[in-house]
């Protein structure tokens, strides 16, 4: 079972049209810029508690990043890749991870640095 398991996770971040070349880096003192796939988690909207008069309702980012090409993604890991479908190149920050982790790969939640 674990050899198909890794069978997929090769070719969904192999396949071009499921993921986008990246350039992650992570804080000081593994600064060192680590070039990758990712691929971006369709994002849902969140509501804010209820009975509150304001919330959040605008969709959150999520990637995906290969756990054996980057070990750790910490709060704060810098991102280079473009959100598709544009091509346009952006610098995003790791905003925190998703729970529960998974074995061969990280999602973390992402914003964009220029915002």
């Amino acid at each position: 079972m674990s050899a198909l398991l890794t069978f997929v996770r090769e070719k969904q971040f192999a396949l071009q049209v499921r993921s986008t070349p990246a350039t992650v880096t992570r804080p000081a003192p593994d600064d060192t810029p680590i070039t990758t796939r990712i691929i971006w988690v369709v994002p849902g909207s969140e509501a804010g508690p209820s009975g509150a008069d304001f919330g959040r309702t605008d969709r959150r980012r999520i990637v995906a990043i290969r756990r054996d090409e980057v070990p750790t993604v910490p709060t704060g890991t810098r991102i280079n890749a473009a959100e598709p479908p544009d091509t346009t190149l952006r610098d995003w920050i790791t905003d925190g991870p998703l729970t529960p982790m998974d074995a061969d790969h990280v999602r973390v939640f992402v914003i964009q640095a220029d915002c």
